[in-house]
């Protein structure tokens, strides 16, 4: 789980997937101008971003406002930054088992694709009207116990959501 008692970074990592909207997120995320205040955003994008030639386009349109992880391996990038910024990913499933706090990019759309919607322990909303800086610094403030009791919250909501599969659990699916 994520140490609580290490001092913070003030990196903070961008899942990206691979979708239209992508252009809204990191449109949205260089205007906060979070570098500014001393935040610095990675960037962690999906091998199908890589591989989309429009999508990798907009990583090279927003370079200037955003570096992309270094590391190779997801654990290394989960254990490095302080907080997670993701959209629709299942990798921030992940994230939130290690005990990182998340914060979800809500585009208002009609569809909610968020794998955690109904998780309410250690994740935070933003729309695209809202300024991210108070959700960063309000996470950043949160009293170590305060923290430590969401992480737990967390791991057992997920514990629930993601449920060892069975013959009998299976059998509900044939």
């Amino acid at each position: 789980m994520y140490d609580v008692t290490k001092p913070y970074t003030k990196k903070i990592l961008v899942l990206l997937q691979d979708m239209p909207q992508l252009d809204m997120m990191l449109h949205y995320l260089s205007e906060q101008k979070l570098e500014e205040k001393g935040y610095f955003l990675y960037l962690r994008p999906s091998p199908a971003v890589l591989k989309n030639p429009d999508q990798s386009h907009l990583l090279k349109k927003y370079r200037l406002f955003f570096k992309i992880s270094p590391h190779l391996n997801f654990l290394d990038d989960i254990k490095a930054y302080d907080m997670v910024i993701y959209w629709e990913t299942t990798a921030a499933l992940e994230a939130l088992w290690y005990g990182k706090p998340l914060i979800h990019f809500d585009s208002n759309h009609i569809f909610s694709y968020d794998p955690l919607f109904r998780c309410s322990f250690l994740k935070w909303t933003i729309g695209q009207n809202q300024k991210i800086i108070s959700t960063i610094e309000e996470i950043y403030q949160i009293d170590h116990f305060e923290f430590l009791k969401l992480q737990i919250k967390a791991r057992e909501y997920l514990s629930n959501y993601l449920v060892r599969p069975s013959s009998i659990k299976r059998q509900a699916f044939l």
